[in-house]
């Protein structure tokens, strides 16, 4: 999942609609963003370190364990 990150300067002459776009998006987020990220919010509580460690595997395809043992 790539992220489509825009920067945006207030001084530039496009900024309002790139803002006023920006926050019409933000709006229509998929509803079950919320309740995968509570989700993901209450594991790491309940199993911290343990579960930040899954999500990195998960998410960012990089596993700790196996960095660890090549130190």
């Amino acid at each position: 999942m790539a992220l489509d990150i825009q920067r945006l300067n207030t001084r530039d002459p496009g900024f309002r609609v790139a803002f006023e776009r920006l926050l019409d998006r933000a709006q229509a987020v998929d509803p079950t963003v919320e309740t995968t990220v509570r989700a993901i919010v209450d594991d790491v509580r309940g199993r911290g370190d343990a579960a930040l460690l899954d999500y990195t595997e998960r998410f960012d395809q990089y596993c700790v364990a196996a960095a660890e043992d090549r130190k």
